[in-house]
């Protein structure tokens, strides 16, 4: 059984993990795959949704937090995000796909802090 204290401080690491550019959490799941796995899954309709739809529900916990103060994923769309994790992990064939979540991230919040 799993204690809601035990959600919230492995959210709040998380979102602090974000804002800080300094992670230290352990993901579950398709994120602590590597981006050797998310390039070779590319051709699978199957494995390719299922890895996007963990990318999106990643980055949509992230947004939902409002501690960090911008709605980074406002005019965004699954496409343009499933090419930043793409090319991040072509850069990056041994990294991790959870850093190249956490790297769209920054790089989302960066654009939605510059001044307009």
């Amino acid at each position: 059984m799993i204690c809601l204290s035990r959600i919230a401080a492995v959210g709040t690491a998380i979102m602090v993990a974000a804002a800080s550019s300094a992670y230290a959490a352990t993901l579950l799941g398709l994120g602590s795959g590597d981006c050797g796995s998310w390039i070779n899954n590319e051709n699978n309709p199957i494995a390719a949704g299922s890895q996007i739809n963990w990318i999106l529900g990643f980055l949509s916990a992230l947004d939902a937090d409002s501690r960090l103060g911008v709605d980074f994923l406002a005019e965004q769309s699954a496409a343009g995000i499933n090419l930043a994790v793409h090319n991040y992990c072509i850069v990056h064939p041994t990294g991790w796909i959870e850093d190249a979540a956490f790297n769209v991230a920054d790089q989302l919040i960066a654009q939605h802090r510059r001044p307009r």
